[in-house]
């Protein structure tokens, strides 16, 4: 099988200017690389994804279906013989600051501290035995500071954690919290404006989170550094 690329038409291909398929059908005509685009979800994808040597596919966090069945769908393509991206190994922590925080660890990087708590009884625990704040707690899910509410007392992490272990929390991005934080960050009335000019593609990506379920039974605290450009007021999580 000589070099052909197939390259994933995902859920946001057209929609959002991050998508990578825009840059990997530009890079393939440029390089005059043999390549496809095809939908993953067009009858027979599988087999059209199947006949090319590398198969690449940005799938977005946003989209539930994406998230629960590229990583599979690749797997599968690479055992089948295609070279695939991302590899499941490259996949596995893909939008999950707690499974992330395990593999930092693991990997033994230099980072902030990090507390991914799996019960009450271990939130009361790091409470007594480290109970140092502010502490930042972070959904698994989310960019920027989103999804991201700054504790400040023990009290304010104990009703946080009964909500989490709870019914949970909302991890839909926000519209308001978004546009606060753009006007909050922009330096100057251009990059106002060119930040609002891709409202569109944040009214999308909340459209495809509509269906993520609630985030409940853990609560993930990172260690709060002293300095950092965003302050408290640009924390957010939703409570909805």
């Amino acid at each position: 099988m000589g070099l052909s690329v197939g390259i994933v038409k995902s859920d946001f291909h057209g929609h959002h200017s991050s998508s990578w398929s825009h840059e990997w059908l530009n890079f393939c005509a440029q390089e005059k690389i043999p390549h496809e685009l095809i939908d993953w979800r067009e009858l027979d994808a599988f087999s059209k994804l199947r006949k090319h040597s590398v198969v690449v596919w940005h799938y977005n966090h946003y989209s539930n279906d994406e998230m629960a069945f590229a990583p599979d769908i690749l797997t599968a393509l690479k055992s089948s013989g295609c070279i695939v991206f991302p590899d499941e190994g490259e996949s596995r922590h893909f939008d999950d600051k707690v499974i992330q925080s395990y593999l930092m660890e693991g990997l033994r990087l230099p980072t902030p501290k990090n507390y991914p708590l799996h019960s009450l009884e271990a939130v009361h625990h790091w409470i007594e035995s480290i109970g140092t704040f502010p502490v930042v707690a972070k959904l698994r899910s989310g960019s920027g500071s989103s999804n991201v509410v700054l504790i400040q007392s023990a009290n304010h992490l104990k009703r946080y954690a009964r909500r989490m272990f709870g019914r949970g929390l909302n991890s839909k991005p926000s519209l308001l919290f978004k546009a606060k934080t753009h006007a909050s960050s922009s330096r100057s009335f251009s990059e106002a404006l060119a930040r609002f000019k891709r409202l569109p593609e944040f009214l999308f990506s909340r459209k495809m989170a509509s269906g993520r379920g609630r985030e409940q039974g853990y609560v993930y605290l990172q260690e709060f550094i002293e300095g950092v450009d965003y302050g408290s007021s640009t924390f957010h999580v939703d409570l909805a």
